[in-house]
């Protein structure tokens, strides 16, 4: 484990410097601090979930991964040594690291005449998304219920979509 590993998570402002710290510290997370049990399965992460830990990374705010995903009251971690805390910090920000990268296959191509109407101004972020499988299911579900959903269940809704879209558009252009 080298410290250039750590040098591509450059969004994370880190309360300390990691040089002094990545010697000691181990591969794995821990299975519990205390009395708590840490759930390294991160399989179970819903949409909402992932989209506040996207925002608390890009505040800088990384205990509240722990609050987000565990039940650790934040005294505890604020009193743990680093080594104990940040293995566990580094797998949930390489697993979104993963999803992003995972996510990228979802990106469609514009047609010049899309993009000159505007199409990439359109950008409503993680309400939009929700809204949108909240009109393609026709309201069966809310927005908090799909909120909700494991990230992955999104994700394959979203490929759904997408690749309909791009049947409806080959379709259109053999007419």
């Amino acid at each position: 484990m080298n410290y250039k590993n750590y040098s591509t998570y450059k969004f994370l402002k880190l309360p300390f410097k990691p040089e002094r710290v990545i010697n000691s510290i181990a591969e794995k997370p821990p299975k519990r601090i205390l009395f708590w049990k840490i759930n390294t399965d991160l399989i179970r992460m819903t949409f909402r979930q992932r989209a506040k830990l996207i925002d608390e990374i890009k505040k800088g705010n990384i205990f509240n991964i722990y609050r987000e995903l565990t039940s650790i009251p934040h005294f505890i971690l604020m009193h743990t040594k680093i080594k104990k805390t940040y293995p566990f910090i580094k797998l949930v920000v390489d697993d979104l690291a993963k999803r992003n990268k995972r996510d990228e296959m979802l990106a469609i191509s514009y047609t010049r005449k899309e993009v000159s109407a505007g199409i990439r101004k359109l950008n409503f972020g993680d309400f939009g998304i929700i809204d949108a499988l909240v009109r393609r299911y026709n309201g069966a579900y809310t927005h908090e219920q799909i909120e909700n959903w494991k990230d992955i269940a999104v994700f394959t809704a979203l490929r759904i979509e997408v690749e309909t879209s791009k049947y409806q558009r080959n379709l259109n252009k053999l007419k």
